[in-house]
């Protein structure tokens, strides 16, 4: 799986979780048995595709922020690889 996931960092789709969960993702890095990711809100936020004025400044701000507040505002995620089931897309 670990070597699946490193074809997927800046790639984004969806993923389902061992709990049953289907969560969209951004791949960001695979750190020892962790995929970090941005969340389905994170990717919207983050990386608009029709940016306008007001999307832009909230975007700024957000690529601003520490990595602990983009987890702590569930903008970023990090979990182990082997809650992953599958990689939908």
């Amino acid at each position: 799986m670990t070597e699946m996931l490193i074809t997927l960092i800046g790639r984004a789709g969806v993923m389902k979780l061992r709990s049953g969960k289907t969560v969209n993702y951004g791949g960001i890095a695979i750190e020892g048995d962790t995929f970090v990711y941005y969340t389905g809100k994170g990717l919207r936020e983050m990386w608009p595709q029709d940016p306008n004025p007001e999307i832009s400044e909230k975007t700024k701000m957000l690529r601003n922020m520490s990595r602990e507040e983009l987890i702590a505002g569930d903008y970023i995620n990090v979990i182990l690889i082997s809650e992953i089931e599958a990689i939908l897309s």
